[in-house]
């Protein structure tokens, strides 16, 4: 049902940002990248809206809830 798809949707909420920091941690160590919180932060927004829209169970329904996309 909706529940379980709004507990996927949870999980995904939470690992996306964890799996973005790891990306952007790479980034700053190995190309000696510059530590930008405001950028992270956009960009795990943007990952978030377009997996939403990419239709991640669960997701759509967390975020996008008005849109009726």
């Amino acid at each position: 049902g909706l529940s379980s798809w709004i507990c996927k949707g949870t999980a995904t909420l939470i690992c996306l940002p964890a799996w973005s920091i790891w990306k952007r941690r790479n980034v700053i160590i190995f190309d000696n990248a510059r530590a930008d919180l405001a950028s992270l932060i956009a960009t795990i927004k943007e990952e978030a809206r377009l997996w939403a829209l990419a239709g991640v169970r669960g997701l759509r329904e967390i975020l996008l809830p008005a849109a009726g996309v």
